[in-house]
């Protein structure tokens, strides 16, 4: 008899013991499950996150980019619409001067730009300032202004029909020539304002 309950005590104590075993390793299991979906959880959050970043991140860029163009077009327009309304009334003003001050400034253009030593002929614009004989006139007094300048500089009148400018002048000497027109020196001068215009507004 005392074998027996030797045996069911010892069996009560290895169930007790395997029981107690067995719930240690149902704790250490469910921890372990635990930390390893926690783990996986963060690392999940952490790709969402950086996704969401990046994305976030590309949008910001698409909608600086964006409003950039919108507001570079806003300014080109305004910009273009000064230097046009510039430009107008700089044209009209020129337009607007008196013959004599017309004729001085032809002349002084002429004397200024000569190929020295050379035929040169002078293509006068279309704003009818001067006649014929005046233009002709104004030819003989630079030619007796610049005669000591230099010997051989001959000086005509273009008979050039394809040509047109509206105020100015053009010098052609052989197969050179010097665009001195309304048209070319506002050209020049626009492009060098657009410049200056755009490093002001664009640093």
């Amino acid at each position: 008899m005392s074998q027996i309950n030797n045996i069911i005590h010892k069996l009560n104590s290895d169930y007790e013991t395997s029981k107690e075993e067995l719930k240690n390793e149902l704790v250490n299991k469910k921890t372990e499950l635990k930390n390893s979906f926690d783990q996986k959880l963060l690392k999940q959050k952490n790709v969402l996150e950086e996704k969401y970043e990046k994305q976030l991140d590309l949008e910001k860029k698409r909608i600086f980019t964006e409003e950039f163009i919108k507001f570079s077009k806003t300014i080109e327009a305004k910009k273009q619409e000064v230097l046009q309304n510039i430009f107008s009334k700089a044209t009209q003003k020129i337009f607007d001067i008196s013959k004599s001050e017309y004729k001085n400034f032809i002349k002084n253009l002429i004397i200024k730009n000569l190929f020295l030593g050379q035929k040169n002929e002078i293509l006068f614009d279309e704003t009818n300032k001067l006649s014929d004989k005046e233009k002709q006139e104004l030819i003989e007094e630079t030619i007796s202004q610049i005669k000591d300048l230099k010997k051989n500089t001959e000086i005509t009148i273009s008979k050039n029909k394809n040509e047109k400018i509206s105020f100015g002048i053009i010098i052609f000497s052989n197969k050179q020539s010097k665009d001195l027109s309304l048209e070319s020196i506002l050209s020049m001068f626009r492009t060098e304002l657009e410049i200056e215009a755009a490093k002001i507004l664009f640093g």
